[in-house]
């Protein structure tokens, strides 16, 4: 897998994590008002999670191997693919 075809998803998705402060209510977190994962849907969490494991996949794909498996790296794969089908939509 070409890791450099990930660069600007991967990119642009560290920018929506540190920018996005209107919707994640940037304030008030920081002042530890609230809990952060409160604001956070379910699927915005389940997509989140996906793609740290894609991006640790590309990293370090053996790493990831030999923790979860090879079952679990191909099923990672799919996912990695998967951001590159979207972003060429």
């Amino acid at each position: 897998m070409e890791h450099q075809e990930h660069r600007d998803y991967f990119k642009n998705l560290m920018y929506r994590l540190v920018l996005n402060e209107g919707s994640h209510r940037n304030d008030q977190t920081r002042n530890m008002q609230m809990d952060f994962f409160s604001v956070i849907s379910e699927p915005d969490k389940r997509r989140t999670a996906k793609d740290i494991l894609c991006f640790m996949e590309l990293l370090n794909a053996p790493h990831v191997k030999s923790h979860l498996g090879a079952d679990c790296a191909s099923v990672i794969d799919g996912w990695c693919e998967d951001i590159l089908a979207t972003e060429e939509e």
